[in-house]
């Protein structure tokens, strides 16, 4: 069996391409383990900001909270992240203020 990219699904309103797969598997009751929903919900967190941009929409947050429903760790997305990020700019500016 071949499959070939023949399907082409754009969706402007989407925040994300997770988004889209988690609405897709959610309106055809497709069985997500827990796994693959804290992928997508990872997927969405990420391309919002967070929540925060402006392509975030009631149906993302329907979607996310639908795979807030499965049981994973969902308070470390990010975290890492913004803690590196606020420790190499920390540093920085500790570096000008010694000079």
């Amino acid at each position: 069996m071949t499959f070939t990219g023949d399907i082409s699904w754009v969706d402007t309103s989407s925040s994300s391409a997770s988004e889209l797969i988690a609405l897709f598997a959610l309106e055809n009751k497709l069985k997500l383990d827990d796994y693959s929903a804290k992928l997508l919900y990872a997927g969405i967190v990420g391309d919002t900001g967070r929540f925060l941009y402006p392509a975030t929409t009631a149906r993302t947050m329907a979607i996310a909270s639908k795979l807030r429903e499965y049981p994973f760790d969902f308070c470390c997305f990010g975290a890492e992240k913004w803690t590196l990020s606020a420790i190499k700019s920390l540093n920085f500016k500790a570096m000008f203020m010694t000079i």
